[in-house]
């Protein structure tokens, strides 16, 4: 005979967190240590990924509005938060005062505190035969 289970009133509930609950996630993009390089490449990544996604929206669009679907907007491709979280970045990792080479003219270019350096380029695009 197996033995029947307690009914659910008199079963034991998990132990409560008495640990009030943090009212917002920590921002820390300013705790952040890195180097001029590792900057270049998170900002070139997150770059990518925004014109990766704009791509996919605008050919999402265009098959929706053949189809006669809904569009999607940049929300449903998160667009907003990684431009937020470039943005956010960019901030935490610029000093005030600071003075960059610019690296195709040469010129000294002075970095203002809270307005993020682009650098301009563009990633290259390359094509590869695909065998099938």
């Amino acid at each position: 005979m197996m033995p029947r289970p307690a009914p659910t009133h008199l079963r034991q509930s998990p132990p409560m967190d008495m640990n009030p609950p943090e009212s917002a996630p920590r921002d820390r993009t300013s705790e952040l240590r890195l180097s001029a390089q590792q900057q270049d490449l998170l900002d070139e990544a997150l770059s990518l990924l925004i014109d990766m996604r704009s791509h996919a929206l605008d050919i999402a669009a265009q098959v929706c509005r053949r189809q006669g679907g809904v569009v999607p907007d940049v929300h449903d491709f998160q667009l907003p938060a990684i431009i937020d979280l470039q943005r956010r970045l960019a901030a935490a990792c610029v000093t005030p005062d600071v003075t960059v080479l610019h690296s195709e003219s040469q010129a000294a270019t002075t970095v203002l505190f809270g307005i993020p350096r682009r650098s301009g380029k563009r990633a290259a695009r390359i094509s590869l035969p695909v065998n099938t």
